[in-house]
């Protein structure tokens, strides 16, 4: 058993299972307070010839003076492929958490690579950030969700750089 827990690929599974596990109830809830304004209430999610509007600003009414066009232009895809279903909305919240997850084992990983148990060390650490309760408004709440689309894209620009793949890091 032990020698089991010992490859990467053992622990990378059981970190992500594990981290699946503690929000598989969110599936369940419905909408909830700016939920509405972004995905129920706001018709220019509803036609593509309104990404331009989203790119120069355009947000809810009630969420005026907050410059944030890639959150827009993906309310505006996700309501193009799942409507107004909020059990997608989380699916996407539970994959973009996974996908951070995983990013947090493998930069550790790498960041400790030298010392004696740094696969150990990463996924401890992993798993703390996965099942860390401050987490669980930017996964449950799907309006807060968005926000860890740019944590996930900076853990991956992270690991990039430390495994010195500039090209990727930039894009």
């Amino acid at each position: 058993m032990n020698k089991f827990f010992h490859h990467t690929t053992v622990k990378f599974s059981i970190l992500l299972i594990v981290a699946a596990a503690a929000y598989l109830t969110i599936f369940r809830n419905g909408f909830v307070i700016d939920d509405r304004y972004f995905i129920l209430d706001w018709p220019i999610t509803r036609e593509w010839s309104n990404v331009e509007q989203i790119l120069t600003g355009a947000n809810p009414e009630s969420q005026q003076g907050v410059y944030r066009p890639v959150r827009g232009v993906l309310y505006m895809a996700y309501y193009h492929l799942w409507g107004t279903n909020p059990w997608w909305y989380h699916l996407h919240s539970v994959v973009v958490h996974l996908g951070t997850t995983a990013l947090v084992f493998a930069l550790i990983r790498i960041l400790l690579k030298n010392l004696q148990h740094a696969e150990s060390s990463a996924f401890f650490a992993a798993l703390v950030f996965a099942l860390h309760p401050i987490h669980t408004e930017s996964i449950t709440y799907i309006a807060a969700s968005m926000e860890m689309v740019g944590v996930m894209w900076f853990f991956a620009a992270m690991y990039c750089y430390v495994r010195r793949q500039s090209i990727w890091m930039i894009v």
